[in-house]
This record gives structure tokens, sequence and C-alpha cells, in this order.
């Protein structure tokens, strides 16, 4: 997850993260991206650019509340563990797979 601050970005952070695949987009500044963890690191020394691990008070206080919300979410997904679904991973269109009812 990344939350943008675009005032603060300059070219050299756009063009890298114009390169990012992005599979959510909670907001305009907030989204969640598919990047390896040097891109991560790049990322993460790139201005107007923060994680949710680094994410300061200030910043955090200025976003929206459904902004914090997926911050939170985010900062707490390790606390539930793994999932164990029936069919994990597995298509619904599979012979030997009943789908939830």
């Amino acid at each position: 997850m990344l939350v943008l601050d675009h005032d603060r970005m300059d070219e050299d952070g756009r063009a890298l993260l114009h390169g990012l695949r992005v599979t959510q987009e909670m907001s305009g500044r907030v989204l969640i991206v598919e990047a390896d963890s040097a891109m991560v690191e790049r990322i993460r020394a790139t201005a107007g650019v923060a994680t949710p691990d680094r994410l300061d008070a200030a910043a955090y206080a200025g976003l929206t509340q459904a902004e914090r919300i997926a911050v939170d979410a985010w900062r707490r997904r390790a606390e539930f563990g793994s999932k164990t679904r029936p069919g994990e991973g597995r298509s619904w269109g599979d012979k030997d797979f009943d789908e939830p009812r």
C-alpha cells in the first residue's frame, strides 16, 4: 500500500509509480500496487510517497476517514493470520468444487 502526497512528488517519483501495476485504488492518493522488494525500497525512498508503516502522524491526520480506515486495515492485516477457506485457490468451475451457498 502506498500513500501519495502529490504536491511533494517530483517527476522521477511520478515516473517510478507510472510503471507499477495498481491492484486497488482506495482514492487518488491511497493505493495498493504490485512490486518486488527492491522496488518497494526504491518507492519508499521517493519524496511524497509513504507506506503505512512509515506514515507520519501529520500525514495520517490529513487523510480522509475512508483513507484512514484503509491504512488502519492494512496495518492490522498481519493480526488476522492466514484464512482457511474450503477450496482456497480453486476455480468455482472445478468439477470437484462445491461453491459456498
